[in-house]
């Protein structure tokens, strides 16, 4: 994994389960980080990551799970119209965060302030490129990470396909929110498609 693959696991925040407007309060600090930490990793190792998120089900339905994985060889792992994501192909970079009384929503938070909703965006959803949460862990409140950003060597945000070339949308938008109680703190992370930048928004309630 490198010396810097070590630290950023090192560095990766551990989220605990707290009450809903903790957790709430958490994700919209970690996520955002979590992405920049995964950008940046592709980057210094000339590699490309995959970072999932995905809501829970059942009895983790108030859960948000995220977790990163990166090529073991610097390729996209997608060869034949197909992609490669058993550990022969990939490496887990983090533990799998749980982010408790959260949810996705498929719109941002009215009122959102500095969102920027033009051009080509794109929300994120469920894709053809997915990984397993067992690359990560064997036990898990989620199965599949199907709703999966990946970022190139050169630091740029696709919602990957199984195109051996691909075309970033102008950007990338995740939208969250307390899974019971009070929408103001619903938020949206927006990664921009060209040069992969992380920002966060939330509901202009001043």
């Amino acid at each position: 994994m490198g010396i810097l693959g070590i630290l950023l696991v090192a560095l990766l925040p551990k989220i605990s389960a707290l009450g809903s407007t903790q957790s709430i309060t958490q994700a919209y600090g970690a996520i955002p980080d979590l992405l920049r930490q995964a950008r940046a990793y592709a980057m210094a190792n000339n590699t490309y990551v995959y970072v999932g998120i995905e809501q829970g089900t059942g009895t983790n339905v108030d859960k948000v799970y995220l977790g990163i994985v990166a090529s073991k060889d610097g390729t996209s792992n997608i060869s034949g119209g197909a992609f490669k994501n058993t550990k022969d192909d990939l490496t887990a970079l983090n533990r799998i965060q749980v982010f408790d009384g959260v949810k996705m929503t498929e719109q941002p938070p009215t009122n959102i302030e500095g969102f920027n909703p033009s051009g080509d965006g794109r929300t994120l959803e469920d894709g053809a490129v997915t990984f397993p949460s067992t690359l990560i862990t064997s036990n898990s409140g989620v199965e599949t990470f199907k709703k999966v950003i990946q970022f190139t060597p050169g630091g740029a945000a696709y919602l990957a396909t199984l195109n051996t070339v691909q075309v970033p949308s102008s950007y990338i938008l995740a939208s969250f929110a307390p899974a019971h109680g009070n929408e103001k703190n619903a938020f949206g992370v927006q990664v921009d498609g060209m040069t992969g930048a992380v920002r966060a928004f939330r509901p202009d309630v001043n």
